[in-house]
């Protein structure tokens, strides 16, 4: 297990140029490319989201009071607490409700991998998880019976095989796997 402050997360351009992500976790290689990917991304204007073909999101609201998805022209609100899923080569756009806001989104190929991201607040929940993000305040995990305390933003990465427990607080549990065509390990 490894926590990883927001500090510390990998700063990248969007794939339309409009803004910038913060890289908690992927599987990327050499060249850049990934099967899987997490990343917090702030949205500070309404506009449209990177097309990603073949791509599944998940995506869920961190920071702000809320986002209206328009996804092939289905509207979507995207508001805290709950996950929104769609795939990547959607025509989506984002209309800000009250201001700026801030996402979790949990990006795969579908062909390649699968993946989970869910909203967690009830303490003594056990989390399957490979990736756990802070929500709000501080939140307390038990990693295999080690107390740990991760901030808003920060996450405890490389947990595949550990027993995690809420213990206080609100997270963002994520869980990734690589379909057995593919050689990518999880976070």
């Amino acid at each position: 297990m490894v926590i990883q402050r927001f500090s510390e997360h990998t700063p990248m351009p969007w794939a339309n140029g409009g803004g910038t992500s913060y890289e908690i976790a992927s599987d990327r290689d050499a060249q850049g490319e990934w099967t899987w990917r997490i990343a917090l991304a702030p949205v500070l204007e309404d506009g449209d989201f990177s097309r990603m073909p073949c791509v599944d999101r998940k995506l869920l609201l961190v920071e702000g009071e809320g986002l209206q998805l328009t996804i092939d022209g289905k509207v979507s609100p995207c508001r805290p607490g709950v996950v929104v899923a769609f795939r990547g080569e959607a025509h989506t756009s984002a209309t800000l409700a009250r201001g700026p806001v801030v996402d979790l989104g949990l990006m795969f190929h579908r062909k390649k991998a699968k993946g989970n991201l869910w909203f967690e607040a009830q303490p003594g929940a056990v989390l399957d998880a490979d990736v756990v993000v802070g929500i709000g305040g501080d939140a307390q995990i038990e990693v295999d019976g080690e107390l740990v305390v991760i901030e808003h933003k920060d996450a405890a990465v490389q947990l595949a095989g550990k027993v995690v427990v809420l213990r206080r607080g609100v997270v963002a549990a994520i869980a990734v796997a690589v379909l057995p065509t593919s050689p990518t390990a999880a976070p």
